[in-house]
Order: C-alpha cells, then sequence, then structure tokens
C-alpha cells in the first residue's frame, strides 16, 4: 500500500476521491454477509441525488435508511414552499467537526460550542 501509494500523484487521486466520498456519503446499517466482513455496526453508502441535500440545522426533511426495502427514503417533516431548496440534518455537529467532515461551517449554528479542558 505504501510502495503504490509512494508517488504523490497517486496519492493526491486517492485523497481526492476519499473525500468525494466521505462528504457525500451516508451511514446505514448492514445485513451480515457470508463473503464479507461487514461485522461494523455500520458503513458508507453514497446514494445518488441524496448525496447532493445541502445540511441545516433545520431542515424540513430527513433521509434514513429503509432495511427492508433496501433504499434510502427522504421524509417531508414540514411543509416546504415551490422553490425552497431542500435541506436534510447531518446531525448535531459543530462548526469545527463541519469543516473537518464537510468543509462548511454554518455562521449561526446552534449546536456550536467551544470546549475547554481544565
Amino acid at each position: 500500500f505504501v510502495t503504490i501509494l509512494a508517488d504523490n500523484t497517486i496519492w493526491d487521486h486517492f485523497l481526492w476521491a476519499w473525500h468525494i466520498v466521505n462528504t457525500r456519503c451516508i451511514y446505514r446499517n448492514n445485513k451480515l454477509h457470508p463473503l464479507i466482513d461487514n461485522t461494523e455496526d455500520d458503513s458508507l453508502a453514497i446514494v445518488p441525488l441524496i448525496d447532493m441535500l445541502n445540511h441545516s440545522n433545520d431542515s424540513q426533511c430527513c433521509a434514513i435508511w429503509d432495511g427492508k426495502l433496501n433504499l434510502c427514503k427522504v421524509i417531508v417533516t414540514r411543509p416546504i414552499r415551490k422553490g425552497e431548496q431542500i435541506f436534510i440534518c447531518y446531525g448535531s455537529h459543530t462548526n469545527g467537526s463541519l469543516w473537518i467532515e464537510y468543509g462548511f461551517y454554518l455562521k449561526d449554528n446552534i449546536c456550536n460550542k467551544v470546549e475547554i479542558s481544565l
């Protein structure tokens, strides 16, 4: 692995690909599979179109994984006006977390906090 990625060009492509996945993925629970070690509680998945929904702490929709139907659903939680952008909530994240994981921050983030070590 290190030998293959020793070339900066290849490493740069790897980092680009990782960030594409990491900033657009959702988490979902996996069913156990006999040929793949997927014993972790959850894993990443990219769902076309869902990955284009932006985050808001005041979202009017939520994206949920329906394990029985094996698909992702967007559930409306309040009325949406014609032409209004559709948002989902990525979770209760501080601006530091949003910046590191997704590359943006919210001006008036109600979940923002500053941790002070004593």
